[in-house]
């Protein structure tokens, strides 16, 4: 919580709240909102890294882009309604590490409240599950005395390229929304070398998994989305939904943030 003389500011992280915003907007309507968005490369990266020392982390890959990907639209479905206006700040995880001072300024300008030195001082944060202070730390088995970008480059060297191309290819569209820069020339990656390593992957034993355990179906939604994308095809509302949740896939709100 903030304290702020006769106030408190109470507020949770919870990744999956994405799905909730809108009746959460309903219900509080003097709540703000945070919709936190991180480079999917170094996520994935984090969660195979977790994995390997706890199996049950384990992340299928095509379930994470799909994750990647809904959160993405939703983000920018709700920038564009008018109970989200000055209520709904995005926040690009890479930005907020490299700059953290400039950024909790305009977080605080967001949340009406003063800005103070501390915030950015994890000496002066206290976690309340621990009760002591509370450690930055990367799942790469690093901690630190201040907020750095650190992290952020860690994928580069522990994902194999393939699992690179396949980020890139299935979130090429929502990555270039956010201003994610590529390792890879996407129009130079096939769709059938992209889905041959999403079957390998496939099967392998997952506790996180939203596929439909059908890989044909899989694939074919997956195509059918590349189609739309590239233009090749046009596609009815019920399609469209099956392929992006949402009949509007432009991402015109963030586009017009990054």
């Amino acid at each position: 919580p903030i304290k702020d003389k006769k106030n408190y500011y109470y507020g949770f992280h919870e990744s999956w709240n994405i799905c909730s915003l809108l009746p959460l907007a309903k219900s509080f309507p003097n709540s703000k909102f945070f919709v936190v968005l991180r480079d999917p490369r170094s996520v994935y990266a984090s969660l195979s890294k977790n994995a390997k020392k706890r199996k049950e982390l384990k992340v299928q890959l095509l379930s994470f882009i799909r994750h990647f990907r809904k959160y993405v639209i939703l983000a920018n479905y709700y920038l564009g309604l008018p109970i989200f206006k000055d209520r709904l700040m995005l926040i690009r995880y890479e930005e907020l590490v490299t700059n953290p001072q400039s950024y909790f300024r305009k977080i605080c300008k967001f949340l009406k409240i003063k800005y103070h030195k501390d915030m950015t001082d994890p000496n002066k944060h206290y976690d309340f599950v621990t009760k002591k202070t509370w450690i930055p730390f990367s799942s790469f088995n690093t901690k630190f005395s201040k907020l750095n970008s650190k992290p952020i480059h860690k994928w580069k060297k522990f994902l194999l390229n393939q699992e690179v191309k396949c980020i890139e290819f299935l979130c090429n569209h929502e990555m270039r929304a956010l201003g994610y820069k590529f390792r890879y020339d996407t129009n130079k990656i096939s769709f059938k070398s992209v889905m041959n390593f999403i079957k390998k992957d496939y099967n392998v034993k997952a506790n996180w998994r939203t596929d439909l355990q059908n890989f044909k179906e899989d694939e074919n939604i997956e195509f059918i989305r590349y189609k739309i994308l590239k233009k090749d095809i046009l596609a009815n509302e019920k399609v469209l939904k099956k392929c992006f949740l949402l009949k509007n896939y432009n991402l015109k709100n963030l586009n017009s943030i990054y």
